[in-house]
């Protein structure tokens, strides 16, 4: 089953979280991943806001896909400056079906 990692964050440092996402995509890639969706909030239509203001979704095949490339030297390498830059909420999704 495809699955898709949710990034949901709330930027500290401009500087840090740019230089972490310009680099992330590379690493994507090496797993067989995909941004499907990168945006940043406009306003709160309805619910709690919690702060998370950018949105970020990748896609990969597999659920093990995902798990390799959220583990890896490669995206490892980049969690200083995420750390610096984000606070973040990371989940994964199954896509489903909905006819």
């Amino acid at each position: 089953m495809s699955s898709v990692l949710v990034f949901q964050a709330s930027v500290k440092d401009q500087v840090a979280f740019k230089a972490y996402a310009s680099a992330v995509d590379p690493t994507v890639q090496i797993y067989g991943g995909r941004t499907i969706v990168r945006a940043k909030k406009l306003s709160l239509i309805e619910g709690k806001d919690t702060n998370n203001h950018i949105l970020a979704c990748i896609a990969f095949d597999t659920e093990q896909q995902a798990l390799a490339w959220y583990n890896s030297p490669e995206y490892e390498d980049l969690l200083g400056d995420r750390a610096k830059g984000i606070d973040v909420d990371v989940s994964m999704y199954e896509l489903i079906d909905h006819e």
